[in-house]
């Protein structure tokens, strides 16, 4: 899973060793990695891992944290794209979402495309194709018709510029109605 670093905070994750990256890490695309715990002890035994590094998919990471067990269920942080959905088992390692982009990394997850997409990764980010999860936190609940208004906003001034032709709208959920609207 490729979140931005504000996620384990936001979600609480509860870790053993070290902690999720920095704003700067996000904003770098660091190969930074924050493991599961089972994943941890299958790679370093009961060693505490932070700082050492690793390979994946040809890239060397460096291990900032390892999460403690943590079975959410059912899983609202990660329904679309897991496995078996809001019901499967916890990520084994998480890593910045600019990491991932900068890599070319494979999806995991829904794709909805309004047109054709052309050859290569760098046509795939330019498409118009919806793709990302957001999740946002607010100080309070009163926050959410500011929110709204500034997705609504941002989306007209995009229709403008000739993007989001679909016109969906835009839905803003708190994690019970969107366990809801999921079913």
């Amino acid at each position: 899973i490729a979140p931005s670093g504000d996620f384990f905070n936001m979600f609480e994750a509860p870790f053993l060793h070290g902690q999720g990256w920095s704003p700067a890490d996000d904003k770098a695309g660091a190969d930074v990695v924050v493991l599961s715990r089972k994943l941890s002890e299958k790679l370093y035994g009961d060693a505490d891992p932070v700082g050492q590094r690793m390979t994946m998919n040809g890239f060397q990471y460096q291990i900032v944290g390892v999460l403690d067990t943590w079975n959410v269920v059912p899983r609202f942080h990660r329904v679309i794209g897991a496995k078996d959905g809001a019901f499967s088992e916890e990520e084994e390692l998480y890593i910045p979402f600019s990491s991932a982009i900068r890599h070319e990394m494979q999806r995991n997850g829904s794709t909805s495309c309004s047109s054709d997409v052309g050859p290569g990764f760098k046509a795939f980010l330019d498409s118009e194709c919806t793709w990302i999860q957001f999740w946002f936190e607010t100080r309070s609940g009163a926050d959410r018709a500011e929110l709204q208004s500034f997705l609504d906003s941002y989306a007209i001034e995009q229709r403008k510029l000739g993007r989001l032709k679909r016109n969906a709208p835009n839905m803003l959920y708190d994690v019970r109605e969107w366990l809801d609207y999921l079913k």
